[in-house]
């Protein structure tokens, strides 16, 4: 075993590689032990390398080619199992090189506990299944759904010039056409419909910038990090889970103080934010989604041209009541019945408890997600409603199943809970929607200081 270099201050706060073979570099090179006590650097021309049941793997030269983003750096010299089979399998691993071994009870003990074990026996026997594969009859269905509500909405917004039920109707459908062809860019950027990157995500693009008018990439790149790390913050730093990071409201006392230290005036927004929670989420739910995508849209030519094709087609429909005050309230309606969406993506996860997020990486990835979500007890026939999501804690523990199979999931995960002794959470939308006001509340009796 190595030693670690104590000479370094910040050796108590890094994490090392404990080889028990020696790792090779990308030129088959046994790596320099010296340089393996020293924490490792993501600028360093050393082999970068990620641990996946006992073997090290050299992604040195895969990391800009890695489908998920920067999130695999990460797990530099670190045990990835548990989160490795959320994403992939065993197949995925002849992509990249092995560079070593390493004892698992070493570097993370949790990786071979019982209840990682039997997490990853459920992974195995689903995908025997058959529920990640591709379902074309699934998706030709989606499509149709979404193509007539889409000609619903245009029948609408003829016949809304002179009759007045038309008119909001139309704007509700125009909210119901952005919300479920958001759910069907959440499924494609998972490769869900496809189990195939290249064309989910071309798919992706369509129904999130085109249809919805925010581009899937940026909500892939943001939701790859929401997955692996739900409700987390990083000290001195902040809320870091991109998904539930917003600034406007705070969600736990750790992460609340440096969101108030860093703005002050936080310190009296959080007092009222269980009143006015559900205005803002409703109102300016959609406009808060097109601000923080717009703002962090990539270069990609592609998807800005999805999203300036969207706009094309939405102030086409909105000229054509020759009105503005009509068009800006035609949408209007239709932003308020997204606003349901934002609500829909807040209700699992704002009122579980936070967690820093370097404790994460060396926790039992099924433990933390049932510590972190709350399902949805919903009637069937309203999944559509929610896109599958209502249970949300199937699609964290499995991001590319199929939402179909979701139920069936959710029944072997309670049993899970109820052999290793875990509260699986579950409540209708408003017992959801009470708790988190409540949460809400109580941080506002709350006195955070800040020296």
């Amino acid at each position: 075993m190595l030693k670690l270099n104590s000479e370094n201050p910040d050796v108590s706060n890094q994490r090392y590689a404990i080889l028990t073979q020696p790792a090779l570099n990308s030129d088959n090179q046994p790596i320099n032990d010296s340089i393996r006590c020293q924490p490792i650097v993501y600028n360093s021309k050393t082999a970068r390398c990620i641990g996946v049941n006992g073997i090290w793997y050299d992604v040195t030269n895969f990391v800009p080619l890695h489908p998920g983003g920067n999130i695999i750096m990460e797990y530099f010299g670190q045990d990835a199992t548990s989160t490795f089979f959320m994403y992939h399998t065993d197949e995925d691993l002849n992509r990249v090189k092995k560079s070593g071994t390493y004892k698992m009870k070493l570097i993370n003990p949790i990786s071979c506990s019982p209840i990682e074990q039997d997490y990853r026996e459920l992974q195995v026997l689903f995908r025997r299944l058959g529920y990640f594969k591709a379902d074309f009859k699934w998706f030709i269905l989606q499509l149709i759904s979404v193509f007539t509500i889409f000609m619903i909405l245009w029948t609408l917004v003829i016949h809304a010039k002179k009759n007045r039920f038309c008119f909001f109707l139309g704007g509700l459908f125009l909210g119901i056409f952005w919300q479920q062809c958001g759910f069907l860019m959440h499924d494609a950027e998972h490769n869900q419909i496809f189990q195939n990157r290249k064309i989910d995500q071309l798919w992706g693009a369509f129904f999130g910038g085109f249809c919805a008018g925010f581009p899937g990439k940026w909500w892939r790149d943001e939701h790859s990090e929401h997955h692996l790390f739900t409700a987390t913050y990083i000290e001195n730093k902040g809320p870091c889970d991109p998904q539930i990071q917003e600034k406007i409201w705070i969600l736990g006392l750790e992460s609340g103080y440096i969101q108030i230290k860093q703005n002050p005036i936080m310190r009296y927004f959080v007092q009222v934010q269980h009143w006015i929670f559900l205005p803002i989420t409703f109102i300016l739910g959609r406009f808060g989604i097109l601000m923080d995508s717009y703002l962090h849209i990539s270069s990609d030519i592609f998807q800005i041209t999805t999203v300036i094709l969207h706009w094309t087609w939405v102030l086409s429909l909105l000229l054509s009541f020759q009105s503005y005050r009509k068009a800006i309230i035609f949408y209007l309606i239709g932003s308020l019945y997204f606003g349901s969406l934002s609500l829909q993506l807040v209700l699992s996860h704002y009122s579980m408890p936070q967690t820093e997020k370097e404790s994460v990486k060396i926790t039992s990835v099924f433990n933390r997600q049932v510590e972190v979500t709350i399902d949805i007890n919903t009637y069937i026939w309203m999944d559509w409603y929610w896109g599958g999501l209502n249970k949300h804690l199937a699609h964290h523990l499995f991001p590319r199943m199929h939402r179909q199979y979701l139920r069936i999931a959710t029944e072997e995960i309670k049993k899970l809970c109820i052999k290793h002794g875990l509260k699986y959470h579950e409540l209708t939308a408003f017992q959801a929607l009470k708790k988190t006001l409540y949460h809400f509340y109580k941080l506002s009796e709350t006195n955070i200081t800040v020296n």
